[in-house]
């Protein structure tokens, strides 16, 4: 690895380290209200999350783009939008499981509602970014592209996808809210898999965390029936298979027209 190389590596790692360090002045100065302090400072993590992906993918003799599966991939509009509303169901059923196991109240996702439910308009608006759109890059770069991709390569698909959702569950800190946000991660992680891509991953990563703002917010809500949780979950499974379906016909056609 050439000189520069390992430079611009090393330079992307201080910029993370140093939108870590002035998170905190940056949160006393600019937030008015708790809700604005909290995002603030997710801002400041996620920054630091995706400088720390692209500095290790820095370390490789390719591109960073394709090192962390930032093309298009190979999903068609339909699919991609299958995805996402795939994933909003699964969100919404794991969500609905926390409700019915008694676990939510004592959680972050109990606290994270309470916070948000007060929420002033710039609290609001530092909350859409923060906690809305940041964690979708950052920690898809993190997990999906760094971590992930390069677990495939070694290890293959299922270990990578595994591993990925693990170290996904393990940055929600608090015990409840990582193991749902595990199991989304092997959701977010097989998508990125079929997409040969983590945009996709990505988009539905961060409408799931925007409307997860805005319910909280203007639209409050308790536990779901049972029958709508399940009914979500299924939904969920049906938005993978049918686009896994999809993707093994396109690969079958491919080789059915290649010479």
């Amino acid at each position: 690895m050439s000189r520069e190389r390992i430079g611009f590596a090393l330079l992307l790692g201080a910029v993370a380290i140093l939108g870590a360090a002035i998170t905190p002045g940056l949160a006393a100065r600019l937030a008015p209200d708790a809700v604005a302090v909290a995002s603030v400072q997710s801002l400041g993590l996620e920054w630091f999350l995706a400088f720390l992906a692209l500095s290790g993918a820095a370390f490789w003799d390719e591109p960073l783009k394709q090192r962390l599966g930032l093309g298009p991939g190979r999903l068609t509009l339909s699919s991609t939008v299958w995805l996402v509303a795939g994933g909003l169901a699964l969100s919404f059923a794991l969500d609905g499981l926390a409700w019915h196991s008694g676990l939510r109240p004592q959680s972050n996702l109990a606290k994270f509602d309470t916070l948000l439910a007060d929420a002033s308009q710039l609290g609001i608006f530092w909350a859409l970014l923060g906690i809305g759109i940041a964690p979708g890059i950052g920690e898809e770069l993190l997990c999906r592209g760094l971590l992930q991709r390069g677990i495939e390569r070694r290890w293959g698909p299922g270990w990578a996808i595994l591993l990925a959702s693990l170290s996904f569950g393990a940055l929600h800190g608090e015990s409840v809210h990582a193991g749902f946000a595990a199991l989304l991660g092997l959701y977010l992680g097989s998508i990125a898999v079929l997409a040969g891509s983590i945009r996709p991953a990505i988009l539905c990563h961060v409408v799931n965390n925007l409307l997860g703002v805005v319910s909280a917010t203007r639209f409050p809500t308790g536990q779901p029936p049972l029958w709508a949780v399940l009914l979500a979950l299924a939904a969920a499974i049906f938005s993978l298979w049918i686009v896994h379906r999809r993707h093994l016909g396109l690969q079958k056609s491919s080789v059915l027209v290649d010479p």
